[in-house]
This record gives structure tokens, C-alpha cells and sequence, in this order.
């Protein structure tokens, strides 16, 4: 089973413009115990069934480096000549996740080096990685700082245009198509914007992705309405750079301040990578698939999370 038959088209790392791909090989003397670990470590999966002696590992949506375990009968002799190096603002909390996956420390003491600290951990086939707090100033990089901000009505060429995006590039994400969106008019649009709350993200240059806000009645329950995350997308160039979870935590903050007690939403069925995603950010599974509301010929499965 490839990453695109669980939902997520794969998109390979490139290097010089498409001649070819970029795979990081890891050594190990256990492929299941190394692909545990690796991919609760970096939340990536596993692209189909180990080809012995090799497993590979993917991001769960499918777009950037892969991961090859290579099985190998030797152990780990000497210091790695190359290695991973994991950047993140919380270096205290991601070096005791690390450990607590099977992680060991190499050096007990951090390093710093240029405003830049890190510690030095082995995987459990004793293959060094770092974790790394970087200085700053790494973080002030434009790409680092997608801004996310409610759509007005005013804005409504802007939600089409991204709306009929996602449609097209990820078909199978949602509960309608491009052909039917497409002849939606101005005034359909603007409706949407007056009635939920849109969310957008952009870079300084561009709009790249973006999240709704929709309270939505069951119409087979009695149950009063529900706070639903719904139109959830973000190009695929920016996947992975921190605007999905901003734009989750803006549908969150939302639903907060409009006093909601907890936020649904549906993964369709086999998108493995949406269903990590949200689980990241807090969501949790309710149940195995079940037709998806409104879709009868879909399925999928429903997530939720309490604020």
C-alpha cells in the first residue's frame, strides 16, 4: 500500500530541479523497533509493508524527505558521519519526548554554540541525532511566520479562489467537488463569509491555505449545534512550515470565545495523514468509519476535541 492509496499524494524530496530524489538511509538491526520509534518521533508513516531489509518512512502527507531503515547485521561502531538534526522552540519538552519514545542521551550536558543549543541523543540502534533550540533569529524568517487572519465578506474572490484550489488538488479531502464550487456566484460566496468564520493564511506574498468555522445541526438528532472545522487545506509547497496549525488554532480560539465546550470535524476515509495531523494538535478519534454526514457514498472518521 503506497502513501497516495491512504489519501495523500506523495511528493518526494527533489534536488536540482527534478533530477532526482533525496532519501536519508538509517541503519538498524530491528525494523520494527527503528520504525516505532521514528515514526512516533517525527510523525511520519510507514509507505507500505518492510521489503526486507528495508522499511520506508514518509511525512504523513506525503510531500518531502523519505526515510529508508536498512537492516543491517553489523552494529554501531563509531560516531555517525552524518545525522538528523531536529529544530524546535521547545527544547526541553521535545528531548524528554525523545526519551520517553527509547531515545538516550549520548551527553548529558547541552552544547551551546552561536545562541544555538542542543542536545545529542541516540536512536535505539544507537544512531545520533540532535535536538536542536535554534537562536531567535531563526525564527524571524519570513517563511517561518505564516499570518492568519478572518476573512470579511469583502474578501469572498480570495476564499473562491483558494476554495476551488483545494478542491483541485486534493479532491478526495472533501465533501464536494470543483465542478459544483465553481459555478457558485458572488453573492453564494459573501453568504458563506457572513455566515462562518473563514480563516485564512499568507506569507508577505501570498494567501496559502486556509480553515472555516461552521456551527452545524444534525438533522437526524436532538442535539443542540455543533462547532465544526471544516474547508481545512494549505498548498503543498507550504505543508509542514507551522500554517495548518495555526490555522487550527484559529478555529479553536473561535470556538472559545463563542463559549463552545468542543470542536468536531471528519477526516475522510484512509487519509492517514489528515487523521495524524489533527491528533497532533489535541483531536481525538470517536469510533471506527461511518458515513460522512451529508455524503452518503463516503466515509470517514469523526474527530473531536474539548476546550
Amino acid at each position: 500500500m503506497d502513501v497516495g492509496s491512504r489519501g495523500a499524494e506523495r511528493r518526494p524530496q527533489e534536488y536540482l530541479e527534478g533530477r532526482g530524489h533525496v532519501v536519508v538511509v538509517i541503519d538498524c538491526a530491528d525494523l520494527e523497533r527503528s520504525a516505532a520509534f521514528w515514526t512516533a518521533m517525527l510523525g511520519y508513516v510507514r509507505d507500505g509493508e518492510p521489503a526486507s531489509p528495508y522499511q520506508s518512512l514518509v511525512p504523513a502527507d506525503g510531500v518531502g524527505v523519505e526515510l529508508l531503515l536498512q537492516r543491517v547485521p553489523d552494529g554501531k561502531e563509531t560516531k555517525n558521519r552524518l545525522h538528523l538534526d531536529l529544530r524546535t522552540r521547545d527544547l526541553v519538552g521535545e528531548v524528554a519526548r525523545a526519551r520517553s519514545l527509547g531515545a538516550r542521551p549520548v551527553d548529558e550536558q547541552p552544547i551551546v554554540e552561536g545562541g544555538w543549543t542542543w542536545h545529542v541523543l541516540a536512536d535505539p540502534d544507537g544512531n545520533e541525532f540532535c535536538v536542536i533550540e535554534p537562536a531567535p533569529s531563526y525564527w524571524d524568517r519570513p517563511w517561518q511566520h505564516p499570518r492568519v487572519r478572518r476573512l470579511a465578506p469583502s474578501d469572498w474572490e480570495l476564499l473562491r479562489r483558494l476554495r476551488l484550489e483545494a478542491l483541485q488538488e486534493s479532491p478526495a479531502a472533501f465533501g464536494s467537488t470543483f465542478e459544483r464550487e465553481v459555478a457558485f456566484d458572488e453573492a453564494l460566496w459573501r453568504s458563506r463569509l457572513e455566515t462562518s468564520a473563514y480563516f485564512v493564511a499568507e506569507t508577505a506574498t501570498e494567501a496559502i491555505g486556509m480553515a472555516c468555522a461552521v456551527r452545524l445541526v444534525d438533522p437526524d438528532s436532538d442535539s443542540p449545534p455543533t462547532m465544526e472545522l471544516v474547508s481545512m487545506w494549505v498548498a503543498p509547497q507550504h505543508r509542514r512550515f507551522g500554517a495548518g496549525a495555526r490555522l487550527v488554532a484559529a478555529v479553536l480560539d473561535h470556538a472559545r470565545a463563542e463559549g463552545e465546550p468542543l470542536v468536531g470535524l471528519w477526516v475522510a476515509g484512509g487519509n492517514e495523514a489528515a487523521e495524524s495531523f489533527y491528533r497532533a494538535a489535541g483531536f481525538e478519534r470517536r469510533g471506527e468509519e461511518e458515513n460522512l454526514p451529508g455524503v452518503p457514498d463516503r466515509c470517514g472518521v469523526r474527530m473531536t476535541i474539548a476546550l
